[in-house]
């Protein structure tokens, strides 16, 4: 759905689109117009006939496009007569359990601000296919998302809630049912045998809620500011000097640098997860996550939108992205994969950290899996899951219930 200057511009019948405002579904403006109208009238004089030829896709996509409707929780409606969501009713094909956000109502303020948005979404194409592989890849690998930071966060989350030093969510997930967890339960174990997409989508809605639940009181968060008109979630101030940045770059944005990325990348330094590797993985999974929510016409929350967020932060992530491209995939994996192990060389220890027992011939050094300290069989007896068991060089990563130090298996 597209307002330009508070005219709606629509593509089905006059009555059609009086029915809507009539039903609360859309909200109501100060004149309409046919789009084919609007175009020839106000915006295509202002262009030369080649760029009014590359612009109009999209400008069509956009009236096409369908917004939540007022009154109904998760039905959507346009006023387009060639849309499958006119005149209203749930999205078919979504899928399976996942939520529906709108991404599409937009909102410009002038038409010089729509050939701004139109132009900065058309010259960002190839940007976008580059965050579409991108986010192909954290899915394909997600299994090493998980254990990197995942599965990591969500335990501490869960230990805090348990411990009652953290509020535990309740009721329907922020991202709608398809994404609501028992968070009584063990969320790691009860998602284990669920589709990687489905995993990918709940656990990062989870760490989400658990933000919002906790309101948690993010550094520079106030730098969001600004970037939308009269706080349109997807109606860009396009004077904004963050925004005009963006499009210079020809990057790939949607909705302004998003706060969410922030807000997710902060609790997880509160929760315990504080260096830049595993604070980059969470930032590429919350990519990924808002790549494929499903919508139509661009992700909720683009790479780069995203990777300011993150990076505003957390500095370290830095090392991570550069404000002028989109990393491939293997990229990132690679210097993911690169850190080094906390796993201590046998000789670098003589006496047990634990107990202070000298290692000999009748006392053996073991390594505790968690966290790669070397202590005497005693003081590493007790054994546990770990997520992101500390990796032996020269070994393949072990799984499974695992020997822990004593300060480790006690979290």
């Amino acid at each position: 759905m597209l307002t330009v200057n508070e005219v709606l511009v629509f593509d089905c019948t006059d009555e059609g689109v009086e029915q809507l405002v009539r039903e609360g579904k859309i909200r109501r403006f100060r004149s309409k117009q046919l789009k084919t109208t609007f175009w020839s009238a106000h915006v295509a004089p202002r262009l030369a006939a080649d760029e009014s030829a590359l612009l109009l896709p999209t400008f069509n996509d956009w009236v096409a496009a369908p917004i939540a409707s007022g009154n109904s929780h998760g039905q959507f409606v346009s006023v387009s007569s060639s849309s499958p969501f006119a005149p209203a009713g749930r999205l078919n094909g979504a899928p399976t359990g996942l939520a529906m956000q709108s991404t599409q109502e937009k909102i410009f303020t002038s038409i010089d601000a729509l050939i701004n948005a139109l132009r900065g979404h058309v010259a960002a194409t190839d940007n976008r296919q580059k965050e579409e592989r991108l986010a192909l890849d954290v899915l394909a690998n997600i299994k090493m998302f998980e254990r990197y930071v995942l599965d990591r966060l969500i335990v501490n989350i869960q230990r805090a809630i348990t411990h009652k030093t953290r509020n535990r969510p309740a009721g329907e997930s922020y991202y709608g049912p398809g994404a609501k967890l028992d968070w009584t339960r063990d969320i790691v174990d009860a998602l284990a045998t669920e589709l990687p997409l489905t995993r990918l989508y709940k656990k990062v809605a989870a760490i989400h809620d658990f933000c919002r639940c906790n309101r948690f009181e993010t550094p520079n968060r106030g730098t969001t500011r600004g970037m939308r008109i009269d706080n349109e979630k997807y109606s860009l101030a396009e004077d904004n000097p963050w925004i005009v940045n963006q499009r210079s770059l020809n990057n790939s944005i949607w909705a302004g640098k998003s706060g969410s990325a922030m807000d997710m990348v902060y609790a997880a330094k509160q929760m315990g997860i504080d260096d830049d590797d595993s604070l980059a993985a969470l930032a590429f999974c919350i990519v990924a996550f808002f790549h494929f929510m499903p919508t139509s016409q661009s992700s909720t929350h683009t790479y780069h939108e995203v990777m300011t967020g993150a990076t505003s932060v957390h500095k370290g992530i830095e090392t991570f992205y550069k404000a002028a491209e989109v990393p491939g995939g293997q990229d990132v994996f690679r210097q993911l994969q690169s850190r080094p192990s906390p796993w201590k060389p046998d000789d670098s220890v003589q006496r047990c950290p634990g107990c202070n027992t000298a290692f000999g011939v009748f006392t053996r050094k073991h390594h505790c899996r968690a966290c790669g300290g070397i202590f005497c069989a005693d003081c590493s007896k007790e054994t546990r899951a770990v997520v992101m068991p500390a990796i032996r060089p020269g070994k393949a990563p072990e799984t499974g219930n695992l020997r822990v130090c004593k300060s480790c298996a006690n979290g």
